[in-house]
């Protein structure tokens, strides 16, 4: 029979950890609602730009970006010298969020004159008149006025601080436009007249001077 021996005998033990991650769960993600609120306060239409001399050469292009502030937004409208523009290949407007534009591409002497933005609300509403009128008696005086509002503000002139002769002056109001017209001025005419347009969101005045010059033509 064999005998083995064990000298020194050194047991080796292996331990095996079988490691469990617990892991509790998660929450459920977490949303977050960022409300910001922005406050604007209503008001009738404001420009950033009321009058400025442009000088454009013969040929080149005209670009006239004007700012303002309303709230609700206001529909933008443009005249030249009282005339509704329209826009064609060479004239082109727009209004984009708080800026509109009027670009016309290549300017011409038709193009020189006065150009007119008109920007219009539910809350405010504007009203202008021909400035500093002068005739010769005997002529026929025209006083045109320009109103716009919501609603169309109710439109009144007066002379001189006192009401207008209607048998001798015609006043005319169709839409936005008003006009004052005397057939034959009188010397009698001249003075300080005043168009006054009122509706829900107040009240606006605008005046002008009307000087009648030479000696009265007699009538037969």
């Amino acid at each position: 029979s064999i005998i083995f021996t064990m000298v020194n005998f050194i047991a080796a033990l292996k331990f095996f950890y079988k490691c469990s991650l617990i892991v509790p769960p998660l929450p459920p993600p977490q949303q977050f609602l960022y409300l910001f609120v922005f406050v604007f306060t209503k008001g009738a239409p404001t420009l950033d730009l009321l009058t400025q001399d442009i000088v454009v050469i013969e040929g080149q292009k005209l670009q006239l970006p004007v700012h303002y502030r309303a709230i609700p937004s206001p529909s933008v409208s443009w005249q030249k010298d009282g005339t509704n523009l329209i826009p064609d290949d060479r004239l082109h407007l727009s209004c984009d969020r708080a800026i509109a534009h009027i670009k016309i591409s290549k300017c011409n002497h038709e193009d020189a004159g006065i150009y007119t933005v008109t920007l219009e609300n539910k809350l405010g509403f504007d009203i202008s008149v021909k400035k500093g009128v002068t005739v010769r008696a005997g002529e026929k005086l025209k006083l045109p006025a320009h109103i716009t509002g919501r609603p169309q503000p109710q439109v009144n002139w007066m002379k001189d601080g006192g009401h207008v002769d209607q048998e001798h002056a015609v006043i005319e109001t169709v839409g936005k436009n008003s006009t004052l017209s005397i057939k034959h001025a009188l010397r009698t005419d001249h003075g300080k007249y005043q168009v006054t347009g009122s509706n829900s969101s107040g009240t606006k005045t605008a005046f002008t001077k009307v000087d009648v010059m030479g000696k009265q033509r007699e009538t037969i």
